[in-house]
């Protein structure tokens, strides 16, 4: 448990970022990657005003994606969760 979460942590590092700005400069496009959801490379791209703004909403993103990959995983159990592997 905790060699995955370690995993988690260092996924969680390697997030890349990069932006486009829209036409007529209102908000920008931004890219971000996550490496550890469902043994997957995993892209989310939006439009925000600014990149905290973004990296806000992705992290939502990446929290609810988390969320499905623990309860669809049928390899690992997590505690407090009752996912495939314990069905």
């Amino acid at each position: 448990m905790k060699k995955i979460l370690l995993w988690l942590a260092i996924a969680c590092f390697l997030v890349g970022c990069s932006g486009a700005t829209l036409p007529g400069g209102s908000q920008t496009v931004y890219e971000a990657t996550f490496l550890t959801l469902f043994d997957t490379v995993t892209t989310v791209k939006g439009a925000a005003p600014s990149k905290e703004a973004f990296e806000e909403t992705a992290t939502q993103v990446h929290d609810q994606l988390e969320h499905y990959h623990r309860l669809f995983d049928i390899y690992n159990t997590y505690e407090g969760m009752e996912n495939l592997k314990t069905v």
